[in-house]
């Protein structure tokens, strides 16, 4: 006569312990996955402007200079399409920002270079609303900025020129294919 023993686990019950230990595995990784990368994306210097009160005024340099280099790679015309609202804007404020840490970190980053790529940003826009008053105040007020960083060509064409060089778009193919 066959003893069966009643506490020996089946297949079916086997299989269904490491399923449901897979997925808690799974969903402990993804959880945890989840959690540091909240930390470490909310502490970006492109997402969080403003950095703890015990960074250095190089420390807060450094944070804005990321973020405004940030906002210059969505920004950059290579692709043909428009600037997304608002993005001029948040580019003045960072620089601004970079200007009152800077001064307190004694340091001195070509700021009026970067405004200048602003003023003729900002003239494209007004272009595009056929805003021909606004756009040569930009595209002068650029050229000023240009003048004042020491710039040995400050004039309009030399403004342009210098944005196309600065928005790198020839050397990695983003330029709108109406334009190669």
């Amino acid at each position: 006569m066959a003893v069966e023993n009643k506490n020996s686990p089946t297949l079916r019950s086997t299989l269904i312990i490491v399923v449901v230990g897979l997925i808690s595995v799974g969903a402990g990784a993804l959880g945890g996955y989840v959690g540091y990368s909240f930390v470490v994306v909310g502490n970006s210097p492109l997402i969080y402007l403003k950095g703890s009160a015990k960074e250095t005024p190089l420390d807060q340099t450094y944070r804005g200079l990321a973020r405004l280099q940030g906002l210059e790679l969505v920004v950059r015309e290579c692709s043909g399409k428009p600037i997304p609202p608002g993005f001029i804007e948040r580019e003045k404020q960072v620089i601004d920002q970079i200007e009152v840490s800077s001064k307190k970190a004694n340091l001195d980053p070509p700021l009026n270079v970067a405004r200048a790529i602003i003023a003729y940003r900002s003239a494209k826009l007004a272009d595009m609303r056929s805003d021909k008053q606004t756009s040569g105040n930009a595209i002068q007020q650029g050229m000023m900025f240009l003048q004042a960083a020491g710039w040995k060509n400050p004039s309009s064409d030399g403004l342009a020129t210098m944005v196309r060089v600065s928005d790198d778009c020839q050397q990695r193919g983003d330029m709108p294919k109406e334009q190669q």
